[in-house]
């Protein structure tokens, strides 16, 4: 059985089951792998955190967030107004510290202001 999730990537679930070490593996547990294996986490990830940027960050800010990107455990993150880039370069703990309770994991340590 193969999925398609998107126009070049396919998930051939008997390949992810053959590979199972005992058949008390839950699904999860071999969909995390594979997500390992094949790394995408990280851009699985940097989707969330786009899409949860709002919550995270308030209305406003978000609404003057041109981009977000997250590589290698660094948040980069690019706004349209400079008053807001300041204002924010003296909260990037507070930041990185929101991102990380939002996820319920350590995937920020550094925030980046470009």
């Amino acid at each position: 059985m193969i999925f398609y999730l998107r126009s070049s990537f396919h998930f051939n679930l008997e390949e992810c089951m053959s590979k199972r070490e005992t058949n008390k593996e839950s699904v999860k547990e071999i969909i995390e792998r594979y997500l390992e294996v094949y790394k995408m986490r990280d851009k699985l990830t940097a989707m969330d955190l786009e899409k949860a940027w709002p919550q995270i960050v308030g209305p406003s800010v978000a609404k003057h967030t041109t981009e977000i990107k997250l590589q290698k455990n660094v948040l980069l993150l690019r706004f349209d107004s400079s008053i807001i880039k300041q204002e924010l370069s003296f909260g990037k703990e507070k930041i990185s510290k929101a991102v990380n309770e939002h996820f319920g994991r350590n995937i920020v340590q550094e925030v980046l202001l470009y």
